[in-house]
């Protein structure tokens, strides 16, 4: 069946007017009514309390010192080790050297435990590559965290502790 030129043409300006006043309808209607704020909704002064592990993982962080009684760790100025605290469970950061992962569960307050420590494996200065060993060992033991501010305190062993600066923004 074949139509005229003009029907078509019609039909299809029929079809773009509706689909405008369509759009136009849409975008002018009114926005739904909000409810009155409860009592519950109404902001307060006080600040949100965050859970620890949402701090943890808001910032990132770059280790200042390892301290303990069998513990002989010089930090180079030149060398960053950092640590990051991922949703989905892990760690993972730069052990100065090579980038480390480990899965991690945050047990009680202020408890954590690591899973296996696994790194890629470039070749780096032997100090270099001695204080990163140093530094995987520690975090593979850690088992107790503290905030304190910008400060997070992992403590490893009988008395070990890694001190962390937090950083502006999460880097693995």
């Amino acid at each position: 069946m074949k139509h005229s030129d003009g029907f078509s043409r019609g039909f299809l300006l029929i079809l773009i007017a509706v689909a405008v006043l369509a759009t136009t309808s849409a975008c002018n209607a009114p926005a739904p009514e909000e409810a009155p704020p409860t009592a519950e909704a109404v902001p307060t002064d006080a600040a949100p309390i965050e859970e620890p592990s949402e701090q943890l993982m808001a910032r990132g962080w770059k280790l200042v010192s390892i301290t303990g009684a069998n513990v002989e760790f010089v930090l180079t100025e030149d060398v960053e080790i950092t640590l990051v605290f991922t949703p989905d469970g892990r760690v993972a950061g730069s052990g100065g050297c090579n980038r480390y992962f480990s899965a991690v569960e945050l047990g009680e307050p202020g408890t954590l435990s690591l899973g296996p420590v696994g790194s890629t494996m470039m070749a780096c200065p032997q100090q270099v590559m001695a204080q990163e060993q140093q530094f995987l060992m520690a975090l593979q033991e850690a088992r107790q965290y503290r905030l304190a501010g910008n400060r997070l305190e992992l403590n490893f062993g009988d008395d070990g502790v890694l001190t962390f600066e937090a950083t502006e923004s999460p880097e693995s």
